[in-house]
Formats: structure tokens, C-alpha cells, sequence
């Protein structure tokens, strides 16, 4: 399973939104949320409870993918060392395992 310390994150950080001021989870906690279901092949069903509930998360990370900040996201991971993404054109239907169209297999660098 890949996560993202703090450290890692706070290279991203900038790049993503404030949460709105109804917003309980924050980015770090819904980012490592989208590397466990990339990185397990999970449902969002089945999210664990310590990420928030699956729909909260999926609807912030469909705004995040719509907007293009997710490929953003990924690709600054990726251009920092953190993450190794392997990227294919794929036609499948789940909304963040094919973010703009890709399907992304995430693996971390040590």
C-alpha cells in the first residue's frame, strides 16, 4: 500500500485547493485515500473508515480530476522522486484509477 508522509506531501501541497470551509478531511488524508484504492485495486466501498467516508472522498477527488489538479498532482510526485507512475490509455469506467483517461500504477521511490 503507498502512502505519503508529510514531508512528501508538503512538495504538493501548494498545488492543491484550501478545503472549503465544510470540508472535514484534508488533502493529505484524501490523497493517501486515492493512493490506497490505486495501490490495493480496492472499491471505494470498501476505503477504510480512517480516510472519511468513500463518497467524501470520491466527490473531492472527481472536482480534483475534472480540474486537472490530480494529473498535476501525480506528475509533480512523479518529477520529485516520490512516485514511479506507469501510465496506459485505458477505456475504463472507474473516475480515478483513469484520471484524464490514464490508468495510473503507482509505486513509491526508496
Amino acid at each position: 500500500m503507498i502512502q505519503l508522509t508529510r514531508e512528501e506531501f508538503a512538495q504538493v501541497a501548494q498545488l492543491l485547493p484550501k478545503p472549503r470551509a465544510n470540508e472535514i478531511l484534508e488533502p493529505f488524508t484524501v490523497l493517501n485515500a486515492c493512493l490506497y484504492i490505486l495501490s490495493t485495486g480496492s472499491t471505494w466501498r470498501s476505503l477504510p473508515a480512517e480516510y472519511g467516508t468513500w463518497t467524501t472522498v470520491y466527490n473531492r477527488l472527481l472536482r480534483w480530476e475534472k480540474s486537472g489538479l490530480l494529473t498535476k498532482v501525480f506528475m509533480a510526485l512523479q518529477a520529485g522522486g516520490i512516485l514511479n507512475l506507469h501510465v496506459t490509455l485505458t477505456k475504463g469506467d472507474s473516475i480515478l484509477k483513469r484520471a484524464r483517461g490514464f490508468f495510473w500504477t503507482p509505486t513509491m521511490n526508496n
